[in-house]
């Protein structure tokens, strides 16, 4: 096959089914498709040292979890300790219920 051939075949794009189309419909700040399982949620981070990660992998590890179930874990406990709801691991509310 020339390689005019195969730039075409590259840039040819796939089908997608409707749910990735409606899926691709929200994007993030720059305009990117944003991931199903990121929608109605926002990133907090933290600068820990390393031996904090390490502990935090070997934990997860332990009890067959990831580090982000074990941050939501505590961050449920903190709000159970200030008397807040305890909302860390309850899936994200609909776009439609903030309307």
């Amino acid at each position: 096959m020339s390689q005019s051939k195969q730039r075409v075949a590259k840039s040819t794009p796939r089908k997608q089914s409707p749910a990735a189309t409606a899926a691709m419909a929200v994007t993030t700040s720059q305009g990117r498709p944003k991931q199903v399982s990121r929608v109605g949620r926002v990133q907090i981070g933290a600068h820990v040292a390393q031996e904090v990660q390490i502990q935090l992998k070997i934990i997860a590890a332990r009890e067959l979890t990831t580090i982000e179930g074990l941050l939501k874990e505590a961050m449920d406990m903190l709000f159970a300790d200030r008397g807040e709801p305890q909302i860390a691991t309850q899936p994200p509310a609909s776009s439609a219920s903030k309307q």
